[in-house]
């Protein structure tokens, strides 16, 4: 509606029912200040931009047309059909359609929620990478690490170093500094300095150690049933039982804890070993076991006296 040109320093400040168009881009606002020596616009008091299926809002944005590069600030919103985020500062290239996130940032979907104060997202490849505080939410469980990787198309996530993962439905933490998550097969990996706990009551909790755990969801379609999996130089420990072994399976479908590889219990006084040992878990609690295969108990009486029991089974 309004327009005034400073043809000395090259600037046109434009006002009131702003459109701007540039190839893809459009910026609709009521104020634009439009710098022709240095090539870039910016605006005050709120605009909207649209760019391919992505629509962002702001109260201040600048846009360098040579770069095709738009900075904003102050109550960015951005609008996709997949997800939407919010953020405080935001670079968003639209040629790459990459977004750049320099500070708190929150992105919504239907799938999960994402929290993280540096990072960014290519919405062409739907791949993104978040740093500083990240954390992921889904529908049941909680993801935080240094860094999270994520391919929205195939519904995979990486995370790197001081690794939080929780799940609420098989009351599981897992620790570690390499982790990966498949949506599509239900399965977490992690590693490198790994631990769980399980939570089994309110006044006890299994802590498992060992060089891989593995993370099973419970699926149909896939015909799979939850289940934590460990692998080499494994470690359990719980208040009255310790324990060591090669693998360990835990299937919360018939609540067995099994151990495979050269096993060993320790129960106060108890030695226990077998080639496999599987635990009986009741009430979020260690039943009874069952030792299969060269089975052999020794238990410390007084001074240098031991019981001992052996068998097949």
């Amino acid at each position: 509606d309004f327009l005034k040109y400073e043809g000395e320093n090259k600037i046109a400040r434009v006002r009131k029912n702003v459109v701007l168009i540039d190839k893809e881009t459009r910026l609709t606002t009521d104020y634009i200040d439009h710098n022709f020596g240095e090539d870039f616009s910016y605006y005050l008091g709120g605009g909207k931009i649209i760019n391919g299926d992505n629509e962002l809002e702001s109260q201040i944005g600048y846009y360098y047309t040579k770069e095709k590069l738009l900075f904003f600030k102050d109550s960015v919103k951005v609008t996709n059909p997949q997800y939407t985020m919010y953020s405080d500062t935001l670079k968003y290239n639209t040629q790459t359609e990459i977004s750049y996130f320099l500070g708190p940032t929150d992105i919504i979907s239907d799938e999960n929620y994402i929290y993280c104060e540096n990072g960014w997202y290519d919405t062409k490849k739907e791949v993104s990478q978040f740093s500083k505080n990240a954390v992921l939410y889904t529908e049941n469980k909680m993801l935080k690490a240094d860094s999270l990787f994520y391919d929205r198309k195939n519904n995979i996530g990486k995370a790197f170093n001081n690794i939080e993962l929780y799940d609420s439905i098989q009351k599981i933490k897992l620790y570690g500094n390499y982790g990966i998550t498949n949506g599509k097969t239900k399965k977490t990996f992690v590693t490198q300095n790994p631990y769980a706990l399980m939570i089994m009551d309110q006044n006890d909790s299994l802590f498992l150690y060992a060089d891989s755990i593995f993370l099973l969801q419970a699926d149909k379609k896939l015909k799979q049933k939850e289940a934590i999996k460990a692998y080499h130089k494994v470690k359990i420990f719980m208040s009255d039982i310790q324990g060591v072994c090669d693998s360990l399976i835990y299937k919360k479908s018939d609540s067995t804890l099994s151990m495979f590889s050269s096993p060993i219990i320790w129960n106060g006084v108890n030695q226990i070993t077998a080639d496999t040992i599987h635990f009986y878990i009741n009430n979020n609690k260690l039943d009874s076991f069952d030792l299969r295969s060269n089975s052999f108990l020794i238990s410390n009486e007084k001074g240098p006296h031991y019981n001992q029991v052996k068998g097949k089974n």
